[in-house]
C-alpha cells in the first residue's frame, strides 16, 4: 500500500512500490524528465525520529552526508559528487525492506551543482511485507547419551530456516 502526503495537482512524481519478501522495487517517474532528482527510502520511524516528519530537512541532510562522503573518498566538487547520484528521467531501483514495518520514500528536484534541494519534497509511504508467524514444529529424538556428550537428531515440519543451542535446565530456568 502507498500513501502520498500531497494531493495530486501538486504532484511532480509518479511513484510505484512492489514490495517482495525481501526487497522492494520502487519506480519513480518525474513530471519533469530534465531536471535532476534524487529520492531515498528510510523506516518512518527514523524519519519520524530523527527528522520529525520534516522531508526536506531528511532529503537535505542525506544529499549532504553523501556527497561529504563522496568528497571524503575521492576528492572533487560537489557537482561531481552531484553527477553520480542524481536521476533524471524514469528510475527504477531495489532496496531491502524487513517484513511488518512502515517504510517512507521521499524525491525531490536538487540542484546539479550543490545538491540543495529544489521545490517541495514529496513523501510516499509504504508497509513492508507481511510476515506470518512459522507453522514449524519439531521432533526431538535423543539417541545416545553418555557422561560426556548426547546425540540427537531434530526434524523440522517444514523448510523454513532455524536455529537451536544445548543448555542445562538450570540455564533455562534462570532465563528470564
Amino acid at each position: 500500500t502507498t500513501e502520498s502526503t500531497v494531493t495530486p495537482d501538486e504532484v511532480e512524481f509518479e511513484v510505484s512500490f512492489v514490495v517482495d519478501p525481501s526487497a522492494v522495487n520502487i519506480t519513480v517517474k518525474p513530471k519533469d524528465t530534465t531536471k535532476p532528482y534524487f529520492y531515498y527510502i528510510m523506516e518512518k520511524s527514523v524519519y519520524d525520529t530523527t527528522y520529525e516528519g520534516n522531508a526536506a530537512l531528511a532529503a537535505q541532510s542525506d544529499i549532504n552526508v553523501i556527497i561529504n562522503e563522496y568528497l571524503e573518498f575521492i576528492g572533487g566538487t560537489p557537482a561531481d559528487a552531484l553527477s553520480e547520484m542524481l536521476l533524471i528521467g524514469e528510475s527504477t531501483s531495489t532496496f531491502p525492506v524487513y517484513g511488518n514495518r512502515q517504510y517512507v520514500c521521499y524525491v525531490c528536484y536538487t540542484d546539479p551543482q550543490d545538491g540543495t534541494v529544489l521545490g517541495n519534497v514529496e513523501v510516499y509511504e509504504f508497509a513492508g511485507p507481511e510476515i506470518a508467524p512459522s507453522a514449524n514444529t519439531f521432533t526431538i529424538e535423543v539417541l545416545s547419551t553418555t557422561f560426556r556428550s548426547i546425540e540427537y537428531a531434530i526434524t523440522p515440519s517444514n523448510d523454513d530456516q532455524y536455529s537451536y543451542s544445548l543448555i542445562t535446565k538450570e540455564q533455562f530456568d534462570q532465563q528470564p
